[in-house]
């Protein structure tokens, strides 16, 4: 709730600041879930 209404208000950089390592690490992990899915299937 606290970066949401930080977006709304003039601070709104400050909420990207701060979800920015947020967004990095689930860059990293939903990609490497979708490939270990893509894995299990087997190809027809």
């Amino acid at each position: 709730m606290h970066m949401g209404m930080t977006a709304m208000s003039e601070k709104v950089l400050d909420a990207f600041a701060v979800a920015h390592p947020f967004l990095d690490v689930t860059g990293d992990v939903v990609p490497a879930w979708l490939n270990c899915g893509g894995l299990s299937r087997p190809e027809p």
